[in-house]
């Protein structure tokens, strides 16, 4: 009698047809997203990006993923424009951490010499056996508010001085 056997594999098909269309359903969820998202392997291998990752950082998606995530050909800076160390960065924080990171504001210069500020969260996978399996960092393009705050500074600035002037 091979019915038992026969449940087995249709039970184990309908099994990876669920999961075939989970992976689609999540892979389509990533492609919709304004948001960066990239998986950092423990090596600190980027494993995988989204579109918007590869936009946002003004390079194609295959080159985001070629890279390490602390490789030389990425620029990161602080707010204030000076260099930023990797031991600040919100990936390999949450990587030695084992804990989330969030709102870790950063430029990352592009190819074009233009300045992508972000604004990353990065989140430990840690497995059951407590073993690091990566990081997925998330963020978002923050330019046009960092733009805005330094155009207010400079406005306030400004202000002041014709304040000053008029004492």
């Amino acid at each position: 009698d091979i019915s038992d056997r026969k449940r087995a594999e249709e039970a184990l098909r309908e099994s990876e047809e669920r999961s075939r269309l989970s992976e689609q359903r999540l892979q389509s969820l990533f492609e919709t997203m304004e948001e960066g998202v990239i998986f950092i392997a423990p090596d600190g291998q980027i494993a995988y990006a989204n579109s918007a990752a590869g936009r946002i950082l003004g390079i194609s998606r295959p080159e985001v993923t070629s890279r390490n995530f602390i490789a030389p050909q990425w620029e990161m800076l602080r707010p204030d424009g000076t260099v930023m160390p990797p031991e600040e960065m919100a990936g390999p924080r949450a990587m030695k951490e084992k804990l989330p990171v969030k709102d870790v504001v950063m430029g990352v210069k592009r190819p074009d010499g233009s300045i992508s500020w972000i604004n990353v969260c990065a989140a430990p996978l840690v497995n059951s056996a407590g073993a690091l399996d990566g990081v997925v960092g998330t963020f978002t393009d923050v330019t046009d508010r960092m733009r805005a705050e330094e155009a207010l500074q400079k406005s306030e600035g400004q202000l002041h001085q014709a304040q000053k002037m008029e004492s």
